[in-house]
């Protein structure tokens, strides 16, 4: 079957249409006309495989990664970065006029440099290979050369696949810090400690190596990790802040973008002296510790335990006193609460819902920055506040964290008005 491709949907595959009916192709860009194959046919969409690329997209280029078309990690090696760019701001005027109504112009803030920029990136372990799943045999590839992950897998994938004791990981996780210091994470089913005959070889190029123990093969990590060697805290830094990193703390896998995002969230507050902020959603305190000296005082709500003892920490470790860490369901503990002027919030991709968004009118603070790393529930949350008739958008910007990919971070404004 021959279509010509129109559009590219927000997981960025290409979009054509027969009689009508929506066709999504992988790896398919806007202009081209391909021939395909349909692989699953459904009442309003079909999934197909192109099979020839009759007339080639202008944007499309030569991948600069051997492995892409069988890796599952990046949808755009082989397409212009400028193309990248203009489709996530489309994306987010997509999601906002679909799911808000709303007509807007977001800005983008690209990245200076688009390769390895990953610090936190995990190998599958599969009969004795370590690398990524193949999204067309499901089995385990060794990458080549991957573009986005931090250029020391290489050496620690070899010293890893001779190790007797590989057989009992299953998941290799490679951090790497501001200082180019490296955490290697070695996964394991059982908590019966790693005795590894290669530690020594690993101790040349990492700082800290971790055992987890994880027995739910659905999840990356599990929730006990185990030193096995590496002196002293393994420690993150950001908008002039350290912070402490265990083998499972988020932290943004993008440091150079985060620091823009996170610069765009804190301006938007235009912090003074007499300022109260609730932060919602506040992990380990990364943002928090950005402007909290700044202000008068800080209400900082996360539901990980973990999370908020590591903020804690980081507060000691950054010299900020004016912060209360609360450990709980936001949706919950924000009931509590009043008295501020001014509201951060960096939910999970599922947004912070309508429960958390009344309690955000109610309390009703003059500023509102959300940070959010899905454009449609940003979209739909900012519906809530805008439809209250308390709340207008003043902007959108866009920062592109993770270059190669479909996936998008916004920050938004809304003013009391």
């Amino acid at each position: 079957m021959k279509l010509e491709v129109i559009d590219l949907s927000s997981e960025a595959k290409g979009v054509a249409r027969d009689n009508g009916k929506a066709i999504f192709i992988e790896n398919a860009y806007p202009g081209e006309i391909v021939e395909v194959e349909i692989l699953k046919s459904k009442k309003n969409f079909s999934e197909a495989r192109m099979t020839e690329i009759i007339r080639k997209s202008e944007e499309r280029i030569e991948s600069v990664c051997p492995d892409f078309y069988r890796c599952n990690g990046c949808q755009f090696c082989d397409y212009k970065y400028e193309a990248q760019l203009e489709f996530k701001k489309e994306k987010v005027k997509s999601a906002f006029k679909k799911f808000a109504g709303l007509d807007i112009s977001p800005q983008i803030v690209g990245a200076e440099d688009i390769f390895n920029y990953r610090n936190h990136i995990q190998f599958s372990v599969k009969d004795g290979i370590i690398g990524y799943i193949d999204k067309k045999n499901k089995g385990v590839f060794r990458p080549h050369n991957c573009k986005i992950a931090p250029k020391e897998y290489k050496e620690i994938i070899n010293i890893l696949e001779n190790e007797k004791e590989l057989e009992r990981i299953k998941l290799v996780g490679i951090r790497k810090n501001y200082k180019g210091e490296i955490m290697i994470i070695l996964v394991t089913r059982d908590d019966i400690p790693l005795n590894l005959s290669i530690y020594d070889k690993l101790f040349k190029i990492s700082s800290h190596i971790f055992q987890n123990i994880n027995p739910n093969p659905r999840l990356h990590y599990g929730p006990k990790s185990i030193k096995l060697l590496g002196d002293g805290e393994f420690k993150e830094s950001i908008l002039d802040n350290e912070f402490i990193l265990s083998p499972t703390s988020f932290f943004q896998v993008n440091r150079v973008q985060a620091e823009k995002l996170y610069k765009i969230g804190i301006e938007n507050l235009n912090p003074k002296s007499d300022d109260r902020v609730l932060e919602l959603y506040s992990g380990i305190g990364t943002i928090t510790m950005g402007y909290a000296h700044k202000v008068s005082k800080v209400i900082a709500i996360e539901y990980g335990e973990k999370a908020v003892d590591d903020a804690i920490k980081n507060a000691e470790i950054n010299g900020v006193s004016n912060v209360d860490f609360i450990a709980g369901d936001v949706a919950e503990e924000i009931k509590k609460l009043d008295g501020f002027n001014k509201i951060l919030l960096d939910p999970p991709r599922s947004g912070a819902g309508e429960k958390v968004i009344s309690e955000i009118i109610r309390i009703s603070p003059e500023i509102i920055s959300y940070i959010s790393c899905d454009p449609a529930t940003l979209a739909r949350d900012i519906k809530l506040l805008i439809e209250s008739k308390k709340y207008k958008l003043e902007e959108i910007k866009i920062v592109d964290l993770f270059c190669m990919t479909h996936h998008v971070e916004s920050v938004a404004l809304l003013t009391r008005g």
